[in-house]
């Protein structure tokens, strides 16, 4: 008896032993791969359990990765069992003990334990020829084993897919490095071209023979060329802070640019006027003004674009001309016209007469007459007392003109081409004793 209890404590201190190994060998596998972890199991069961056969089978979570592991063949008819049984039912959901296998009894037993739910984890199975194979402590620890194995196989799998990660992690931060990099470049040759242009944009603006500035919505002063710069005298900065508003348009035109900028701002659209903008000398010359307004995606208006072209010589040639045409008017409306006619024949009171009437309407008059007897004098006095007196008179010599043609050169069209011609036919008395050709003087 005491022989039997000094057995049995040698056995429980074996198992103990193999215990406390087992639990410590998860940390011997932690890194290790899962064919590793499966193949030390598998030695390890059948050194410490005197097995003659051992299988280990191993799977990850996502079941991708399966290991089998088969160790001893001494009875060959449990592991056909065990091959026809996972053919079959593909799994395995409990713990179960083999001691018969076809019928026939043998003196091995064998034993088939599950790892996680219907074996989704693995599963090991063994088998011995000893009597008391599987005793509890046989069970037990092969119930501790499966679990540290899959428990080391599941952290060999996280390890891996850890690393994959890392990897993949590092593998996309040099690209992602790369990539910077890349855009880095890009984005400093993008600037040095952005700023290339607005060098040239400047250039353009700064040669061009206008004076052009660019306004913020509110007429705020944002930026002017170089040609307007040397018009006015005056650097950028001093002429962003000049703070009254139409400091350089004269005095004269400073409410009318006023009005036109509020109309133009208050309806977003453009204008162009003519003004006189003050020069570093003092003086003033006359530009057409453009203004622009630009928009943003909103439609608002974020800046105002004017370009002033110089007029000057034209607005000079145009004044001169109005004063040359207000001179020709007042020299021929102080020239003597009807006045000049003298005479008191009763012929000629009936022309004059004649001449008062149709001076009053839109006709055409046509005076005709031999040369000398006054038909200029009949058509300026027509002139004089018409609508259009204050307009100029221009004379044309009618003799220059084949007869053939007076009807179409004067009027436009062959004689009889139209029906509805408004015509007044003037015809002066001729001359007595006095030989002449007949001309004549259309007055419209």
């Amino acid at each position: 008896m005491a022989i039997e209890q000094s057995v049995e404590t040698a056995r429980l201190r074996a198992t103990i032993r193999d215990l406390l190994a087992l639990a410590t060998i998860p940390e011997a596998w932690v890194g290790r791969e899962p064919p590793v972890i499966a193949t030390d199991l598998a030695d390890l069961l059948m050194e410490s359990l005197e097995l003659n056969f051992a299988f280990v089978r191993l799977s990850d979570p996502t079941g991708s990765q399966v290991v089998e592991v088969t160790r001893g063949n001494s009875w060959k008819a449990f592991p056909q069992w065990l091959q026809q049984h996972l053919a079959v039912f593909g799994q395995i959901s409990r713990k179960e003990i083999v001691t018969n296998v076809g019928g026939v009894e043998e003196s091995c037993c064998g034993i088939v334990i599950p790892i996680g739910v219907n074996s989704e984890r693995g599963l090991i199975a063994a088998a011995s020829d000893r009597s008391d194979f599987p005793d509890p402590n046989d069970q037990q620890l092969l119930s501790v084993a499966a679990n540290n194995a899959a428990t080391a196989f599941q952290n060999a799998f996280l390890i891996k897919e850890l690393r994959s990660a890392q990897e993949a992690l590092r593998d996309h931060d040099q690209e992602l490095r790369k990539a910077h990099d890349q855009l880095e470049i890009k984005v400093a040759e993008r600037t040095s071209e952005l700023r290339q242009n607005e060098r040239e944009l400047r250039q353009m603006l700064d040669f061009a023979p206008q004076l052009v500035s660019v306004y913020g919505p509110n007429r705020e002063r944002l930026h002017i060329n170089r040609i307007a710069l040397d018009y006015l005298g005056l650097g950028l900065e001093e002429w962003r802070q000049t703070p009254e508003r139409g400091a350089f348009v004269h005095p004269e035109d400073r409410a009318r640019e006023r009005d036109y900028f509020d109309r133009a701002r208050s309806t977003g659209s453009g204008y162009e006027l003519e003004l006189r903008l003050r020069k570093d000398d003092g003086s003033y010359r006359w530009f057409l003004a453009r203004s622009n307004p630009v928009r943003d995606d909103k439609e608002q208006i974020i800046r105002w674009y004017v370009a002033c072209t110089d007029i000057h010589d034209r607005k000079t040639a145009e004044e001169r001309l109005q004063q040359e045409n207000a001179a020709l008017r007042e020299e021929i409306n102080q020239a003597p016209m009807f006045e000049d006619i003298v005479g008191s024949s009763q012929p000629l009171q009936k022309v004059l007469a004649q001449v008062s009437k149709v001076a009053l309407s839109d006709s055409t008059v046509l005076v005709l007459g031999e040369t000398g007897t006054g038909k200029e004098l009949i058509a300026r006095a027509i002139h004089k007392r018409s609508r259009r007196a204050d307009r100029a008179f221009i004379a044309v010599n009618c003799a220059a003109i084949p007869p053939s043609l007076i009807a179409s050169e004067l009027f436009g069209h062959e004689k009889g081409a139209f029906t509805a011609v408004d015509e007044t036919w003037l015809k002066l008395p001729a001359k007595p004793k006095r030989p002449g050709t007949l001309s004549g003087t259309l007055v419209k």
